[in-house]
């Protein structure tokens, strides 16, 4: 970890203990989770404190990447045999579904060969520092439990129906990377709700696409309702007129670089470092200025390996090389935008944030 990265840099001011608005509770109650709230017609979370509360997000935080090496060892200058471990492809439509194949814990190793054997089990150390100091207040989806469970930033997670059962259909139908469960049988619904109850909101499916009749069930039902949206901008992101009036978040977004690592950047991708960084300033702000939206979340905290994960992804579009290494362009951008974000989010400058008395600001925000 180097200074320019945690060391030498202030913690950012005016944030509580979550990287909410510290003292922007006025009057909301403590509570056991995160609510939601619209203050003058924009939405925000609160966190437990009762402070508003905008999520910057990254998903994948500490889930160390591994990659197949099944009939392509040839890949490989010399494969250590302790960080191979058995698997299974996922993704339909792939040379590997299916099929049991040997992956190879690349991300466990780098991680050990850096900082030692204990890294793993510790990385939280490592993650939780560097989220404050970008200013990052969100370990988004598909983080691991060792930093989840650290206590140390809030976090959302993936629910899973367990057991519910697969449609029967005489049609090969699949949901990107799975077979579709019948929503309708009564072992959906009963581990479905036995899986919420451990969240204090409900953030719904993320929707990878736009259906009205999906968006208008999910804003019946959702606390929050969570789009993947890969664009330059969201600026015009508005939910279908007339629906239920919850708030959204954003769970996955990036623009990777194409000037390391893989020469391929992800579903947005632009040719170089200082690029990416302007683009995620572009979408960040788009999102803060939009009322609807309550957070966003970049996907993903490492770089894909350039042999892939076990889909065949192999994007360049971390935050964090596969060596752990920070992308230092992009998380001065984030931390640029997260400075100021509440006073983007008031669509006031700092400067004048700063200089209203305290009640005036409150209501403001």
């Amino acid at each position: 970890m180097t200074s320019k990265s945690n060391g030498s840099r202030p913690d950012i001011p005016g944030r509580d203990r979550f990287g909410g608005v510290a003292n922007s509770a006025a009057g909301a109650p403590e509570t056991a989770g995160f609510t939601t709230a619209k203050v003058d017609g924009k939405w925000f979370l609160r966190d437990p404190d009762g402070n508003l509360f905008w999520s910057v997000g990254i998903t994948g935080v500490g889930n160390l990447p591994a990659t197949i090496v099944t009939d392509r060892e040839h890949y490989f200058e010399s494969i250590d045999p302790n960080y191979l471990g058995d698997s299974k492809g996922y993704k339909p439509g792939s040379y590997y579904h299916d099929k049991k194949v040997k992956s190879y814990a690349l991300g466990r190793k780098n991680i050990e060969r850096k900082y030692g054997s204990g890294a793993v089990t510790n990385y939280w150390r490592l993650a939780a520092p560097r989220l404050k100091k970008w200013g990052m207040n969100t370990c988004g989806a598909w983080s691991s439990s060792g930093v989840t469970s650290s206590g140390t930033v809030p976090f959302t997670d993936i629910l899973h129906s367990t057991g519910s059962e697969p449609l029967k259909t005489n049609r090969k139908l699949y949901v990107l990377w799975g077979g579709i469960p019948d929503y309708f049988t009564p072992a959906f619904e009963t581990r479905t709700l036995q899986s919420a109850k451990a969240h204090a909101l409900y953030l719904g499916c993320r929707l990878a696409s736009r259906n009205e009749i999906v968006e208008r069930a999910a804003f019946e039902i959702c606390d929050v309702v969570s789009y993947n949206i890969y664009k330059t901008s969201v600026d015009a992101f508005a939910p279908p007129a007339g629906c239920a009036d919850k708030p959204v978040i954003i769970g996955e977004f990036h623009i990777g670089r194409i000037d390391k690592g893989s020469p391929y950047g992800g579903l947005l991708e632009v040719p170089d470092a200082a690029r990416a960084a302007e683009a995620y300033k572009t979408y960040m702000t788009s999102a803060i200025k939009n009322p609807h939206i309550v957070g966003a979340h970049w996907f993903q905290w490492f770089d894909c390996f350039v042999t892939g994960r076990g889909d065949g992804a192999n994007a360049t579009c971390g935050f964090v090389s596969t060596l752990d290494t920070p992308d230092y362009a992009l998380t001065d951008a984030c931390r640029e935008i997260s400075s100021n974000l509440y006073e983007i989010r008031a669509g006031l400058p700092s400067f004048i944030l700063l200089t209203l008395p305290r009640a005036a600001a409150e209501r403001l925000r």
